[in-house]
């Protein structure tokens, strides 16, 4: 801003708002140290995120299976393809499949172990409690689901019962046994 004085000569600069070049590079340098810092614990977080939406979706296919077994008062399989998170409800009887889920949607990076290890379904019955498999494998007791980009992270497991009930629980020695997300 150019500021005239009309008794002489003499101009005057006043200061312009905004920033100089060095507040602006000292900015920068600050904001590159702070994300430095933070970005392993994103990631951290971002790959628990991940483990935590594969076991709600997997807990999620197992409860529309024994919903569905009992609205339809038929045998409804739900059978997963480890490692993926992936599954598919189906009909026993017929085969109609009721709803799939991609093991890619949103947690590719998730692993699935089933117990026992070489079983991929569980049956439910129109009680909604676990049946008898018609490949006659035995029926999926328990889903671990963890993360194979970030080994040292958060596992989770999903605990199927003979009654058909489900329960997503943390297998993590570290918590107390009062606490009652332990499994």
């Amino acid at each position: 801003m150019l500021i005239l004085r009309s008794a002489g000569t003499t101009a005057k600069m006043a200061a312009a708002p905004g920033f100089t070049l060095v507040e602006l590079m000292i900015s920068l340098a600050v904001l590159g140290v702070l994300a430095a810092l933070g970005a392993p614990s994103f990631f951290e977080w971002l790959q628990s995120s991940q483990t935590r939406a594969a076991a709600e979706a997997v807990l999620n296919g197992i409860q529309v299976a024994r919903a569905e077994a009992i609205q339809r008062n038929a045998n409804v399989r739900v059978v997963f393809a480890p490692p993926s998170t992936g599954w598919t409800v189906a009909v026993d009887s017929t085969g109609t499949v009721v709803q799939s889920r991609s093991g890619a949607e949103g947690t590719s990076n998730a692993v699935l172990t089933a117990t026992p290890s070489a079983s991929t379904t569980i049956t439910f019955g129109a009680l909604g409690s676990v049946g008898a498999n018609t490949d006659t494998s035995a029926a999926i007791t328990q889903l671990d689901v963890s993360n194979s980009k970030y080994a040292a992270g958060r596992s989770l497991r999903v605990v199927i019962t003979g009654g058909g009930s489900t329960r997503m629980c943390d297998p993590a020695p570290a918590l107390a046994s009062t606490d009652p997300r332990r499994c």
